[in-house]
């Protein structure tokens, strides 16, 4: 579920008319301002392009967030799942708005400066839900890549094929983004997928069990150094998807099916809630290959990344070291690498 921050005190107040509306802004606790840089641009367009997206995005998710806890204290947000087995997601839901206007509202306190043109030379689209600010579909952003024609209003959740392509981001989330195919970015992917989809199951769990007169005894804290599979009862992504994304509550916008290995992801759930065990999910790592049932709770190098990643009853009981993810290199040296921070092969 979406957490809102507090709402900015009474001296704290920004009024802007945007298309004949006005709007009261939070400004009490402005995230700090992002700086947009060309530094990728040489290697890159593309990844530009997406670095330029992602923090327009971030900026204008950070104002939207400070506008609904100042205006609906106590609001939650619901977005509609965002996964790559969605249905197609429509920008006409969200109408459009200029850069120059966008950039009234979240510059500078969100960020340095809204681009107008992408690295091809194409303006990007800028679309804002300005008039429901609370609505399922608020913000989308996009490039129509470096041939300069959109392919359409209408998109499934997948990665770009090449340059060509468009890149579009809705609300907080990519829709079409630069694939992430070298190996620490699939083992990183795939621990964000496991924990994410975790967390949520974990506040499912918690909502579920809260009006009992007891609490699953491991919920906050495995007791042993030890996990067995075997003590959980295999379920459908489909089953899980219900109980995550079924309004009014909506605790994760993807219940993922795929690793980042595109390898299943195995998901577990006991229907007693206030049993000693109740949830598990599990990666087979980049050899699809389950190392056993039973697993030392604990971390493991994260060059072994055929090793198993499992979440377990609201904590990771075995996933890599995260120090050992930390290897990249700012002149893409590495063809390896290269799908972080550069755009690989075909871009």
């Amino acid at each position: 579920m979406t957490s809102m921050r507090p709402g900015p005190s009474s001296g704290e107040i920004l009024r802007a008319s945007v298309a004949g509306i006005t709007l009261t802004l939070g400004l009490g606790v402005p995230a700090p301002a992002v700086s947009i840089s060309a530094g990728a641009s040489v290697e890159c367009p593309t990844a530009l392009a997406r670095a330029q997206i992602d923090a327009v995005g971030a900026a204008t998710f950070a104002w939207l967030t400070d506008l609904t806890s100042g205006a609906h204290a106590g609001t939650h947000r619901s977005f509609e799942p965002i996964c790559p087995d969605s249905p197609p997601l429509d920008l006409t839901r969200i109408p459009p708005i200029s850069g120059h206007i966008l950039a009234l509202l979240i510059v500078p306190d969100y960020i340095e400066a809204v681009p107008l043109d992408d690295p091809w030379g194409n303006p990007y689209e800028y679309r804002l839900n300005v008039a429901d600010p609370l609505s399922a579909d608020v913000i989308a952003i996009r490039s129509a890549g470096s041939d300069g024609v959109y392919e359409g209003t209408t998109y499934d959740v997948r990665s770009t094929a090449g340059p060509a392509d468009d890149l579009v981001f809705y609300n907080d989330a990519w829709v079409l983004d630069l694939p992430r195919l070298d190996p620490v970015s699939r083992q990183r992917t795939t621990v964000a997928r496991v924990r994410d989809v975790g967390d949520a199951l974990f506040s499912w769990i918690i909502d579920n069990v809260s009006g009992l007169s007891m609490v699953p005894s491991n919920l906050s804290e495995y007791a042993g150094s030890t996990l067995d599979m075997a003590n959980y009862t295999p379920v459908t992504v489909d089953e899980v998807t219900d109980h995550l994304t079924t309004p009014p509550w909506i605790y994760t916008r993807c219940v993922p099916k795929f690793d980042a290995w595109d390898n299943p992801i195995e998901y577990r759930l006991n229907e007693n809630l206030l049993g000693f065990h109740v949830a598990a999910i599990r990666s087979l790592g980049s050899d699809a290959t389950a190392e056993g049932d039973i697993y030392d709770v604990g971390i493991f190098p994260a060059d072994e990344r055929h090793r198993d990643i499992v979440w377990a009853d609201g904590f990771m009981a075995r996933e890599p070291d995260q120090s050992g993810l930390e290897i990249f290199l700012d002149s893409f040296e590495s063809g390896a690498l290269w799908g972080y921070w550069s755009c690989g092969p075909g871009y």
